[in-house]
C-alpha cells in the first residue's frame, strides 16, 4: 500500500444511509428487509486511488476476507470487527474524485456502489447490463461522462 492513505468517509456513509433508507427506492428494499442482518459496510476515502496497473476510478467496493490493520480503526464505531459474522464490504472511494465533486455525483457513485452488493446473499454482483439499470434511472444514462461539465480529472477506463 505504500504511501496510500485511508481515511473515514462519512458523508458517503451519510449519502448510503440515505440511500437505503429512503422507501420509494425499490432497489435497497432488501437492505431494508434485513436490518441489522444487513452486510456491513466500511467506506473510506483513498488517496492516491491507483489499484495495480489500473487506471483511476471514481470508487470500488471490495469484500475482504480480513480487514488490512491501515482500515482497521476506520470501521464505524457501533461494529466490532472481531464478531462481524460476515466478512465486511470496503467501499473505497477516490478523494481527488469526491472534494471537487457535486453532491449529485457523490450520489449517483454511492448508489453505484451499493448496486454491486446483493444483501439477500452477501455477495458482490456484477453490471445488469453495461451500468445499473436503478442507478441510470435515478441519476440518467450519462452519470459517468459528469466528470466532462467540471475539472475533476478522473481516468475511468479501469473497473468499477
Amino acid at each position: 500500500m505504500g504511501d496510500t492513505r485511508f481515511w473515514q468517509a462519512g458523508e458517503a456513509e451519510r449519502i448510503a444511509f440515505e440511500l437505503i433508507n429512503d422507501d420509494s427506492l425499490d432497489e435497497f428494499h432488501q437492505w431494508r428487509a434485513l436490518g441489522a442482518g444487513a452486510p456491513r459496510l466500511i467506506f473510506v476515502f483513498r488517496d492516491p486511488f491507483t489499484t495495480g496497473d489500473r487506471c483511476k476510478q471514481y470508487a470500488n467496493v471490495r469484500k475482504l476476507p480480513a480487514l488490512p490493520s491501515a482500515l482497521m480503526d476506520l470501521a464505524p464505531t457501533d461494529v466490532d470487527l472481531r464478531v462481524v459474522p460476515s466478512q465486511p464490504f470496503v467501499v473505497q472511494i477516490n478523494w481527488l474524485f469526491w472534494q471537487d465533486a457535486r453532491d449529485e455525483w457523490k450520489r449517483a457513485v454511492v448508489h453505484h456502489e451499493l448496486m454491486h452488493i446483493s444483501p439477500a446473499n452477501n455477495r458482490l454482483r456484477p453490471h445488469d447490463i453495461e451500468e445499473f439499470e436503478a442507478t441510470s434511472a435515478l441519476f440518467g444514462d450519462d452519470w459517468k461522462k459528469w466528470r466532462e461539465e467540471g475539472d475533476i480529472d478522473v481516468d475511468m477506463r479501469g473497473d468499477d
